[in-house]
């Protein structure tokens, strides 16, 4: 029975909690009823109910509970805090000035008393009130019990001072990271002599964004919105997927039984930038010094008087650190400049030519064109290593017309020797050969592949808050027409198997299909498209792209300012999921459109645009041209009347 009896007890004792929390007044009081029938002597019930009472603005209520628990317990401090409190409510100065103080000598700490005595000081000063000492006392005391202060004349004076509180202190940033805000906040100074039982934190953000309202584009500060509404012991927040890089305004307000408090000042915070990708441990392949390097491998070793294998370590160490940049150097290289190269895997011998252009291997005389095309020949030749390893090669290797990577590597080598060798026409010499590749690298090859990136000026545009918002504003079928296209190759189990990403055969199938081609966008502009979106995301962080990313609407947490509005960093690496990229011959979602923008700026060239801003353009061309255009292919394909397949 005392087991049942205890449960009971617990399960009131929830309920009451619960309803106090939903601020269901009248409930939490029944329920508190109940529990003290089975439990009258306990002080905290009837502390609890006075709370209630109070919050349901039954004064008189709440100081009969709480004077029953100051009877029961007169040594616990947290019962004369809330009788100061009732008492205070009640327009009882005297009383509650009294129970402050005997809260301050009970309470460790005596904060919780001293603020509820400098509410009650705080209320006489605001009404002028002073009172002389008793006679005889030496030193005057404020709540005298013979001045008798709390008599109903002045006591009705003084519950009418009762009001609102004051806008609590300027919100407090605790954390910033590039895509979640911590915010705390504190009580008013002044409480308006009542407790303060809720706190409500507002927010206003920049975003850019679709408004079917304007039937345009919404770009600045929305308006403040409630982010926050809670209970008085709860001060503090933490908000995630926000938007990187993007200002946050807080604003916090409480409230008390008479009414709500001004704003406080607003605070600034801007979330971080998305970090740039850190330097990886990355080492060259080694295929890369398994093609043929045995006649300049014996020049240097009879000259240096060191075996090959020792030559080719110094050349390995020379080629780790540098091997990403040289990999995607050969990616952009085999479709640079190019009015009819497809292939983004093999570099033909006039983009060789033009890779040693760019880098200015031909202007200083070291170097002439016929010398170019002998290593371009030589590179071609055969592999040098165990048979596994020349079967491969020889399956990879793009004939003596072009060249694969691991070929592309072996004439930077040849081409390092021959500028900074010894012959007459070299003007510099270096001993080494991978002090001569090191240096053709460093000063020639990786620059020129930087200065071929696209401009800040080109990207900003095509890669802005604005275009973003088209491309968000047109997702979901945006999206539909990529996983068409994603599922065309089935020429291969690894190609039916990747159904969430494009590749170069894909997207060509697509612009053939749609009638993309012009003069302007041609298939090698495709081609460079396509490898240009790869190897400008191998230079990015995760979360840089996930800031890039596109979300199909709907697909996060659609509170304001949160990553389907404003693109959040983590918030975009989580929805990406399986879009994460992982491969260069393949363009994951937000590729793809960001491949589609460009191939749209490709189409309609600044100069024909007549004055109409690029997200514009974006906008009219994707709703008038290439959504029809596409919406009624899959239609043909569903019907049988299109291919649906490569």
């Amino acid at each position: 029975a005392e087991n049942r009896e205890q449960q009971r007890l617990r399960e009131l004792a929830a309920h009451a909690s619960t309803a106090f929390e939903s601020q269901a007044f009248d409930e939490a009081v029944d329920k508190l009823s109940q529990t003290l029938e089975l439990s009258p002597g306990s002080d905290l019930f009837l502390r609890f109910r006075a709370r209630a009472h109070l919050r349901a603005g039954r004064v008189p209520d709440a100081v009969s509970d709480v004077r029953r628990a100051a009877d029961l317990q007169p040594s616990r401090a947290d019962n004369l805090l809330l009788l100061g409190t009732a008492h205070l409510r009640d327009g009882a100065l005297g009383d509650a000035g009294r129970a402050y103080t005997r809260a301050m000598r009970l309470d460790a700490s005596g904060t919780r008393g001293e603020l509820g005595y400098k509410r009650v000081v705080g209320l006489m000063h605001h009404r002028r009130y002073f009172w002389q000492a008793a006679p005889g006392r030496a030193v005057p005391r404020l709540f005298d019990p013979r001045l008798h202060i709390s008599d109903p004349s002045q006591d009705s004076v003084a519950h009418k001072e009762l009001r609102a509180p004051a806008a609590p202190p300027q919100p407090v940033v605790d954390f910033v990271d590039v895509d979640s805000v911590t915010v705390s906040w504190t009580e008013p100074e002044d409480d308006g002599g009542d407790e303060v039982f809720e706190f409500v934190l507002e927010c206003s953000w920049y975003e850019v964004a679709w408004s079917p309202e304007l039937n345009d584009i919404f770009d600045g500060m929305r308006e403040f919105q409630i982010w926050h509404k809670g209970p008085a012991k709860v001060r503090k927040a933490t908000f995630t997927d926000l938007a990187a890089d993007n200002p946050f305004v807080f604003r916090v307000r409480c409230a008390n039984s008479l009414g709500e408090s001004p704003c406080s000042e607003a605070t600034l915070v801007r979330t971080r930038k998305p970090a740039a990708k850190a330097p990886e441990i990355v080492t060259a392949p080694p295929a890369w010094l398994m093609t043929d390097y045995a006649d300049i491998l014996k020049q240097h070793s009879d000259k240096l008087n060191v075996p090959g294998d020792h030559i080719l370590r110094e050349l390995r160490e020379v080629l780790d650190p540098r091997a990403d940049r040289v990999h995607l150097a050969f990616r952009l290289f085999c479709v640079l400049n190019s009015k009819d190269v497809t292939n983004v895997r093999e570099m033909q011998r006039a983009q060789f030519n033009n890779v040693c252009r760019l880098a200015g291997l031909l202007d200083d005389g070291s170097l002439d064109a016929t010398q170019v095309d002998l290593v371009f020949q030589r590179a071609n030749m055969d592999f040098r290593g165990d048979a596994k390893a020349k079967e491969k090669a020889d399956k990879d290797d793009g004939g003596v017309d072009s060249m694969v990577e691991t070929e592309f590597v072996n004439a930077l080598v040849r081409l390092g020797n021959l500028h900074f060798g010894s012959s007459p026409t070299a003007k510099v010499s270096l001993p080494s050969l991978a002090a001569r590749t090191e240096r053709l690298l460093d000063d020639h090859i990786i620059p020129a592949f930087e200065a071929a990136l696209p401009s800040d000026d080109f990207l900003a545009v095509v890669k802005s808050r604005r275009t973003r918002a088209i491309l968000l504003k047109h997702a979901k079928v945006l999206r539909h027409i990529f996983a068409t296209y994603a599922a065309a190759d089935v020429s291969s189990q690894d190609a039916r198997a990747s159904t969430a990403t494009i590749n170069m055969d894909e997207l060509i199938f697509m612009v053939k299909e749609g009638g993309l081609l012009d003069n302007n966008l041609t298939l090698a502009k495709v081609a460079y498209i396509f490898t240009i979106v790869n190897v400008e995301n191998a230079l990015k962080s995760a979360e840089q792209l996930a800031v890039e990313g596109v979300l199909e609407a709907g697909a996060r947490d659609q509170r304001p300012g949160t990553a389907a509005s404003g693109a959040g960093a983590r918030a975009m690496i989580d929805a990406l999921g399986e879009d994460a990229d992982d491969d260069e011959d393949e363009l994951v979602y937000a590729e793809w459109c960001d491949a589609l923008v460009r191939m749209v700026n490709e189409k309609h060239p600044e100069n024909t645009r007549a004055g109409m801003d690029f997200p514009k353009l974006l906008d009219w061309y994707l709703e008038m041209k290439f959504i029809p255009k596409f919406t009624q292919l899959i239609k043909d394909k569903k019907r049988g009347i299109a291919a649906k397949h490569l």
